[in-house]
């Protein structure tokens, strides 16, 4: 018995896996990290989980999906097996007498990618299965896509790598019968004999046919051929790597092709691959080096990309940014304050309101604010469900007694898409194919272009408004939204000002945050200067500003070319998933999601009832605010807050919940003050909360939503705190008004 232990212990493909997790930590991170993801261990909030187990092709979850997924999961796979083989086959002598060497190592290297495989498959069982409720026919046609996917690619490398190859007897076979008759001795006559020249000590391996064969002892073999033939095989795989990479960043030009827009999930395996590639090459030719090399390349890389020639950054299209660069004076701009302008953009959006007032059924209707909350296109989905249900029961005249929008992140998308159906006569009692196009994917663009584009010195432009940008996931995240949206928001901001300005439409406040100094930049067609200055009782000029009028401060480089899908995307650069945003100041003003400064649009509605409150209340019913949440932070009250020490040290990195919570409590504030002035009886909050079926599988915060999840956000327009506000609106809307 001891000896079959041993033997076990000291096979092959043991001795291999207690290699990598002694040598090779950083190559075992990816698939560790892989798995995670792939189990919903990690990034579940984001519905990471789903990239890889229910991809989406070209709008469709199906067997060619899949077979991308296997495909990205073949490639991992095989550039595992290469690193691997390129920082460990020499430990191992015995590896190069064999015919057909990097076969055979792959063979004894299946361990961890057996249990990622087994990891994958059982997650896609899962889902598809037991929570998709797919049909075991429909689960196995997508099994087979990705098995196909798998079996391609490593049939391709591992043919291509059989042929380039070299093993012992090609080197040898030049020479006589009688200097190579001692090489080849069969290896049954052979014992085990620990070798002088490695430290590992292997008793047998895995031939072809997966049968256990004894190791032959190399001691007497020439050292240089053996080396030649480690040499040969590494060039090889070095070729291989290399060229996959050079490829990679020729696809990124493709990027504006639907058909090369592959699974977000197979390009997140494809980025894991080109970073195990980059390690393992790192690794190779520096060995006990490699840590320090590591830390001096991204020390170097830092400090050149603090370059401006050298550095990459995301740009908001349709501005220039060629012409002289304007200063940024944060202590300057708080102080300054013109009272003419601020007198002019009041009156002229009191003319607004006129407008607004005349196009009502009631001499005193009610006033609607809309706000919505951020959460990714879960958050755009509910923002448009909610709408569209309040405008069937207003009799298709929400859009018509609504004053303003605001809100952040994908809520706003939302909101701006539907405001557009409206403005262009588009909507109806029902609109589910609007809802449908909407919801489409929009993350496999953004990681196809992180992977293709964004980690590769970046070659690829496009040409706007007469100027010429790089390509980046800022723009794959446009070009997909536009392509969703079937054109309708590629326009510019200035555009919206005659149909803004007219009452046409409702106004709609983009609000994203000023990282420099924590400021709003307000982004509207319409002047609002007072909108960068908090609700007051005191003279205005006494006031600092707590934000920058877009329209204003870049008048002189063409403020009013700005690209609408660029203002929107800056009001959702959540932090990895999009780029901030720089805009063309000295120093450099970055642009960052508008949730950190208000996810909830509620502040940004109330600042504007505050500087028009008088008109409001001589004019007006009362106010209602329809607010929507796509997160529900009921659910969050009993967890437990019981943390190891580890977990305590890593907490400050939630500090991004803390701060909706602390929204959460203004927002409250701000309704009272509104009912302090207004009367208890006029101001009317109405949430409305995303509330999924099950606490545990709730609809993912990120730009891809599966089947599953847009069902369950469709649902929750039932639940019944949703229902309250359902009625609650209609009683106000259809028995009061005067």
């Amino acid at each position: 018995m001891k000896e079959k232990i041993r033997d076990i212990w000291y096979s092959f493909p043991v001795q291999l896996t207690v290699l990598h997790f002694r040598n090779n930590q950083i190559l075992i991170l990816l698939w560790f990290v892989t798995i995670l993801f792939v189990t919903g261990t990690r990034g579940r909030l984001f519905g990471l989980q789903y990239l890889f187990t229910d991809p989406e092709y070209m709008g469709s979850v199906n067997p060619i999906s899949f077979g991308f997924l296997g495909i990205a999961f073949g490639i991992f796979v095989m550039v595992w097996h290469m690193s691997t083989y390129l920082l460990s086959a020499f430990r191992f002598p015995f590896l190069a007498s064999l015919s057909r060497p990097f076969t055979k190592f792959i063979i004894n290297n299946f361990t961890i990618p057996l249990v990622g495989f087994f990891c994958m498959l059982g997650s896609i069982i899962y889902l598809q299965k037991v929570v998709e409720s797919k049909s075991w026919f429909e689960v196995l046609g997508l099994i087979m896509g990705w098995l196909s996917g798998v079996m391609i690619m490593v049939i391709v490398i591992t043919v291509y790598l059989l042929i380039t190859n070299k093993d012992y007897r090609t080197f040898t076979r030049h020479l006589k019968q009688h200097e190579t008759e001692t090489f080849y001795i069969d290896p049954s006559e052979l014992a085990y004999q620990k070798y002088a020249s490695s430290d590992w000590r292997i008793h047998t391996y895995l031939s072809e046919s997966l049968k256990p064969r004894l190791v032959r002892n190399v001691a007497h073999y020439p050292t240089a051929i053996l080396q030649k033939v480690y040499s040969q095989n590494h060039k090889n795989a070095m070729l291989l790597l290399i060229t996959g990479i050079f490829l990679l960043i020729a696809l990124g030009f493709l990027g504006d092709n639907p058909y090369f827009r592959i699974p977000a999930g197979a390009s997140i395996l494809i980025l894991f691959s080109v970073l195990m590639s980059l390690a393992s090459a790192i690794s190779f030719w520096f060995r006990k080096w490699r840590i320090p090399v590591f830390i001096l390349l991204l020390v170097l890389v830092n400090h050149v990309t603090q370059n401006d020639k050298l550095r990459h950054i995301n740009q908001a299209y349709g501005i220039e940014y060629a012409k002289n660069q304007l200063p940024y004076d944060t202590d300057q701009i708080a102080t300054e304050f013109d009272s003419l302008k601020f007198d002019h953009d009041i009156q002229q959006t009191k003319e607004i309101l006129n407008h607004w007032l005349l196009k009502q059924n009631k001499t005193k209707p009610f006033a609607i604010f809309i706000c919505a909350s951020g959460g990714g296109q879960r958050a755009g989905v509910w923002a448009i469900e909610v709408m569209d249900s309040l405008n069937r029961m207003s009799g298709l005249g929400l859009m018509k007694n609504t004053i303003m929008m605001s809100g952040a992140s994908g809520g706003v998308l939302g909101m701006s898409y539907y405001r557009t159906m409206y403005e262009k006569s588009l909507l109806s009692s029902n609109n589910y194919s609007i809802k449908k196009q909407f919801s489409k994917d929009m993350l496999n663009s953004l990681s196809f272009a992180l992977v293709s584009n964004d980690i590769f010195p970046n070659l690829a432009s496009f040409e706007y408004a007469g100027k010429n940008y790089f390509r980046d996931r800022g723009y794959a995240f446009e070009q997909q939204f536009n392509e969703n949206t079937k054109g309708y928001l590629n326009r510019s901001l200035y555009s919206l000002r005659k149909p803004e300005l007219e009452a046409d439409i409702p106004m709609l406040f983009i609000t994203p945050t000023i990282i420099n100094d924590g400021r709003r930049l307000i982004i509207s067609p319409i002047d609002a200067s007072y909108m960068t200055i908090a609700p007051f009782t005191s003279l205005s000029n006494r006031l600092q500003k707590d934000g920058i009028e877009f329209r204003d401060f870049f008048r002189t480089l063409e403020a009013d070319s700005l690209r609408y899908l660029s203002a929107l995307r800056m009001n959702c650069t959540y932090p990895f998933i999009l780029p901030n945003v720089v805009l063309p100041t000295q120093p450099a003003m970055e642009i960052m999601d508008a949730g950190f400064g208000d996810n909830y649009g509620v502040s940004v509605a109330y600042r504007f009832i505050w500087h028009f409150r008088e008109w409001l209340k001589e004019n007006t019913a009362g106010i209602i605010i329809v607010q929507m949440s796509a997160g529900d932070t009921k659910t969050e009250k009993n967890k437990s807050t019981n943390k190891g020490i580890v977990e305590s040290l890593m907490s400050p990195l939630g500090f991004a919940r803390t701060i909706l919570k602390h929204q959460k409590y203004e927002q409250g504030n701000y309704v009272q003050s509104m009912k302090d002035y207004f009367g208890e009886q006029n101001i009317h909050l109405l949430p409305f909360t995303y509330q999924p079926q099950q606490i545990d599988q709730r609809a993912s915060m990120s730009f891809h939503l599966t089947q599953r999840e847009k069902n369950d956000i469709q649902r929750s327009l039932s639940s019944e705190e949703n229902k309250k506000s359902f009625e609650r609106f209609f009683i106000l809307t259809q028995n009061k008004g005067k």
